[in-house]
């Protein structure tokens, strides 16, 4: 009789390594933002409390999402829901992001996040930035985002339009979001 267990242990073993490459893959491509290009600071705008149905974390807007360029850019292209725009920027002697240009073609260079159109109503619409929401340890939200003005937060923005957060500021001081209480 023959013993039949080698197989199927094989077939684990190869499942599992394929699940583990999987995971290292997509943790590599998600660090690859954090430890390669630039740097900026982003202005953020007074939102809405965070959604109750998921665990705390801060709901963000940024002041870039009303600046005039993009909006005429919008309006003037007759762009829907969904479409991809990029969004370059300048920095100033702080570091901080200006928006100099949209465009719905990617950059060959410089400081630039991608950004999908979203139609929030009839006459509003909205970008998805991808850098939207940041997670906090429980119970820390709150503080946060009482916060409405002089916040702004620090993110890196790779070379694809892809930006992470990399911390959250208020009045310039990096926020420790396990001790920070609202003024």
């Amino acid at each position: 009789m023959e013993n039949t267990t080698k197989p199927p242990l094989k077939a684990l073993l190869i499942t599992i390594a394929w699940i583990i490459a999987f995971f290292w893959i997509v943790i590599a491509i998600q660090e690859y933002t954090l430890v390669s290009w630039e740097e900026i600071f982003l202005e953020t705008a007074p939102v809405d409390p965070r959604d109750l149905l998921r665990w705390d974390y801060v709901t963000l807007r940024y002041a870039f999402e009303s600046d005039e360029k993009i909006e005429n850019y919008i309006t003037q292209n007759n762009l829907q829901d969904w479409n991809t725009i990029y969004i370059s920027f300048i920095k100033d002697t702080d570091n901080n992001g200006i928006v100099s240009q949209v465009s719905e073609t990617k950059p060959d260079s410089g400081i630039f996040i991608k950004v999908k159109v979203q139609q929030q109503s009839w006459w509003r619409w909205g970008l998805e930035t991808g850098i939207g929401k940041y997670f906090v340890p429980q119970w820390t939200g709150r503080q946060i985002e009482r916060i409405r003005w002089d916040m702004s937060v620090l993110a890196k923005i790779d070379k694809y339009g892809t930006a992470k957060i990399v911390d959250i500021y208020y009045q310039w001081e990096k926020i420790n979001p396990k001790t920070f209480v609202a003024p």
